[in-house]
C-alpha cells in the first residue's frame, strides 16, 4: 500500500522494501530479499538519501552476503557503510562500533584472524572508554574478541574475557540471560579445543539444562546444544552414551525445519558413532541420507564432504573393498586442512588396507605441519605411536624404536587417558612383532581395561583386541 500511496521510487517506498526484504531473510529467501535491497539502494542514491539511511542498508546488504556465505562481497559493503557512517557519526559512535564490529566478524570468517583481532581489539577500547567496563555492549565485544582468540589458540587470553563477560551477563541478568547462556557454550566449546573432552562434557551438560530450562527441551538452540553434547560423549570415548543422544537430538530434528545443516552434522555425528560400534548397516543408510540432504541444501562444506568420505572409507574397509577404502581415505586427507585428528584417521585406514608406505606419510606430512603446541600434545603422541607401529609392521625394527622413544620421551606427569591408551596399544604391537609374549599380554590386558573403562561401547576396538 505504501508503494502505490507514494510511487515506486519514493524513499517511504524504499523504506518498506527494506522491511519486506528483513522479513524475507527470516525465511532464508536471500535471492529476493537481494533483489529488493538493491532496488532500495538504487531509489537511495537517486534521491539523495542520508548518509546514515544509505549506510545503514549497505550493513544489511553486506550482512546478506554473509548470510550467503560471499564474504568478500560482505566486506566491501560493510566498508562502504563503515565510510558513510563515518561522515555523519563518531568513531566511538553505538552505530560506526555496529559496523566496524560486523567488519572484525567477516575478517575472522575469511580466515585474516590477526586483522580481525586489531579490529576486535581497538573496538573494545572503544567501548572501554565509551561505555566503560561493566556494559553491556563492552560484555559483548569481551564475548566476541573471547570466541576469535579461542579460534586463535590463544586460550588464556579467551577465557579471560570470556570470564568477564560472563560475570557480566550474569550480574545485569542472571541465568536467564541469552548472552549468558551462549558464553557458558562457548567456554564448554574452548574446552574441547584443548582436548579435554571429559570436562567440555560436563560442562555442554550444565549448558544444556539451562537451555532446556529456558528455552524448552524443544527449541531448535536447545537441540543444537544437545547435538553438541552428544559428540562431546564420543570425543571423550563414551561412545553408548553418544550414540543414546545422538538418535535422541536425529528424531527431534525430524520435526524441526531449516536446521539442514545441524541435522547433517547430527546424522554424520551419529553416523561415525555406528561404525564403532559395529552397525555398518545403520551407519551407510545414514550418510546417504546426509547425501540427499545436503545436495537439497545445496551448500559447500569442507567438513562435512571429509566425514562423509571418512565413514565412507570405514565401511568399504569393512567390506574388505580395500582399494576403494584407500581412494576414500586418500580423498579426505588431501580436502581436511587443520583437523589432525582426522588426518591421523585416514592414514591409519590406510594402514588397516595395507598401504603402510601411503600411511607412513600422511602421518609424516601431518607430524611436519602440526604446530608444537600443548593442545597438540596428544595428538602428536598418537601420530608417534601410529609411525612406530607401522615400522614395526614393516619389520624396520630400528625406525620401530625410534618413533617409540620419541613417543615415550612427549609423556608428561599430567597425561590424557588417550596418551596412555596410545603408548599402551603401542607397546603391544611392538612387544608382538618381538615376540615377547609376557609384555604382549600385559600390555594388550591393559589396553582391555582402559578400553572397558573409558572408551565404552566401542566395539570396533574390541573386536580388533579379540582378533590379536
Amino acid at each position: 500500500m505504501i508503494i502505490e500511496k507514494y510511487g515506486e521510487n519514493s524513499i517511504k517506498s524504499a523504506r518498506a522494501m527494506i522491511g519486506i526484504a528483513e522479513n524475507m531473510l527470516n525465511f532464508s529467501q536471500y535471492d529476493e530479499a537481494e533483489e529488493l535491497y538493491f532496488e532500495a539502494l538504487r531509489i537511495y542514491r537517486e534521491k539523495d538519501a542520508r548518509d546514515f539511511d544509505t549506510a545503514r542498508l549497505l550493513q544489511n546488504i553486506g550482512r546478506l552476503y554473509e548470510e550467503k556465505v560471499d564474504d568478500e562481497k560482505a566486506l566491501q559493503f560493510y566498508e562502504d557503510a563503515l565510510s558513510l557512517m563515518k561522515k555523519e557519526r563518531a568513531e566511538d559512535n553505538i552505530d560506526v562500533l555496529s559496523i566496524r564490529n560486523d567488519i572484525a566478524g567477516v575478517l575472522k570468517d575469511m580466515g585474516n584472524f590477526r586483522a580481525a583481532a586489531r579490529v576486535y581489539e581497538e573496538l573494545l577500547q572503544d567501548c572501554y572508554d565509551k561505555f566503560g567496563e561493566n556494559s553491556y555492549n563492552t560484555y559483548i565485544c569481551e564475548g566476541n574478541l573471547a570466541e576469535l582468540y579461542s579460534i586463535m589458540k590463544e586460550f588464556d587470553k579467551a577465557h579471560k574475557l570470556r570470564q568477564r563477560a560472563m560475570d557480566g551477563f550474569f550480574r545485569d541478568d542472571g541465568e536467564q540471560s541469552r548472552d549468558y547462556q551462549r558464553q557458558r557454550a562457548n567456554f564448554a566449546s574452548d574446552l574441547a579445543e584443548q582436548g579435554k573432552f571429559e570436562e567440555s562434557a560436563a560442562a555442554f551438560e550444565e549448558v544444556y539444562a539451562l537451555y532446556k530450562k529456558y528455552l524448552g527441551e524443544h527449541n531448535s538452540k536447545t537441540v543444537d546444544v544437545q547435538r553438541v553434547l552428544a559428540s562431546q560423549y564420543k570425543n571423550a570415548g563414551n561412545i553408548a552414551k553418544a550414540v543414546e543422544m545422538y538418535e535422541k537430538v536425529v528424531a527431534e530434528y525430524d520435526n524441526i525445519e531449516n536446521e539442514e545443516y545441524c541435522e547433517c552434522l547430527t546424522k554424520i555425528g551419529l553416523a561415525k558413532c555406528y561404525v564403532l560400534t559395529l552397525d555398518f548397516d545403520k551407519a551407510e543408510l545414514l550418510i546417504e541420507r546426509v547425501k540427499e540432504l545436503w545436495g537439497k541444501f545445496n551448500r559447500q562444506n569442507n567438513y562435512i564432504e571429509i566425514i562423509l568420505r571418512l565413514i565412507e572409507a570405514y565401511i568399504l574397509l569393512e567390506k574388505k573393498s580395500f582399494g576403494e577404502a584407500e581412494q576414500k581415505a586418500e580423498l579426505a586427507f588431501e580436502l581436511v586442512e587443520e583437523i589432525i585428528c582426522v588426518k591421523r584417521e585416514c592414514a591409519e585406514i590406510l594402514a588397516e588396507c595395507g598401504q603402510f608406505e601411503k600411511a607412513e606419510k600422511m602421518l609424516m606430512r601431518t607430524l611436519n605441519s602440526v604446530p608444537e603446541t600443548e593442545y597438540n600434545s596428544c595428538e602428536i603422541t598418537r601420530i608417534l605411536c601410529r609411525l612406530a607401529e607401522i615400522k614395526s609392521e614393516q619389520g624396520d625394527t630400528e625406525q620401530a624404536h625410534f618413533f617409540a622413544e620419541k613417543a615415550r620421551e612427549r609423556l608428561p606427569e599430567k597425561h590424557t587417558i588417550r596418551e596412555e591408551f596410545a603408548l599402551s596399544y603401542m607397546e603391544m604391537i611392538l612387544a608382538k612383532h618381538r615376540g615377547d609374549l609376557s609384555i604382549f599380554e600385559a600390555e594388550k590386558e591393559r589396553v582391555r581395561r582402559i578400553a572397558n573403562d573409558c572408551f565404552v561401547g566401542n566395539k570396533r576396538l574390541a573386536r580388533k583386541l579379540d582378533l590379536m
